[in-house]
């Protein structure tokens, strides 16, 4: 049985834990301009490692108005794990997403058991449908694995980041996980209803700043990610959703 994690993850999970280095992934801490169809929001992306060696993303979603009242909350832990002989990845671990909607609170907590492929979904809500808790079995796949707030620093930590902009093009192929599931499904349009989706990464050259821009292939919509020269994210859009986030 995985064991879940408690509701006061991420008032622990402060700044402060992200401490250790020379890990290949460096500490980020940005704020984002993000807009969508609901309006516009500011949303604060921390990242790195923590003592124990689990890679942390950590965010925080504000309206523009109100800059006090989080609307939307999440944390993923995940870990350096091997793929195949040589490779090193990124696996998921847990993570905890908080949506406040119409003023009530929708709590999900996801666990992956590397063992046996299993995720395991608890929820609370105040709609009897969204409580409880479902386990899913992920395919058997290659064995590269990352939440949805992960995908960039995966494709750094697998090495596929620079082998693709050297080689001026390239894909890496994943099992992506939701980590806002089922409540972040039921804010956009046409995402599968499971809390993963098979996808894939691929490299498409620079613009005319000169940053990096990966399209994210998942749930049979795209992303783009446009990432500077230190892989830092410059924007995030998923135009058939309207969705748009921009570091500031």
């Amino acid at each position: 049985m995985i064991k879940l994690i408690p509701v006061i993850l991420i008032l622990l999970s402060s700044c402060s834990v992200f401490k250790s280095k020379k890990l290949s992934l460096s500490n980020d801490s940005a704020e984002f301009t993000q807009k969508e169809e609901q309006g516009e929001f500011i949303t604060l992306r921390e990242s790195g490692f923590n003592k124990a060696k689990e890679f942390i993303v950590k965010s925080s979603t504000k309206s523009d108005e109100e800059k006090s009242l989080s609307i939307e909350k999440g944390i993923t832990f995940s870990k350096v794990h091997t793929i195949g002989k040589r490779i090193s990845g990124l696996i998921p671990v847990r993570s905890e997403v908080i949506y406040y909607l119409n003023g009530q609170k929708y709590l999900s907590q996801i666990s992956y058991n590397i063992e046996d492929r299993s995720i395991l979904v608890r929820m609370e809500s105040p709609e009897g449908q969204w409580n409880g808790e479902k386990s899913f079995s992920l395919p058997k796949g290659n064995g590269n694995i990352c939440y949805y707030s992960t995908v960039i620093e995966c494709a750094i930590k697998t090495g596929f980041a620079k082998k693709s902009i050297r080689n001026g093009g390239g894909k890496m192929n994943f099992f992506l996980i939701w980590e806002g599931y089922p409540y972040f499904h039921e804010q956009f349009i046409n995402v599968p209803g499971r809390p993963f989706s098979k996808a894939s990464l691929t490299y498409d050259g620079t613009n005319k700043y000169g940053e990096h821009r990966f399209t994210l292939d998942a749930g049979g919509q795209n992303q783009f990610y446009f990432v500077d020269k230190s892989f830092k994210i410059k924007k995030h859009i998923w135009a058939s959703q309207g969705f748009t986030r921009e570091r500031k």
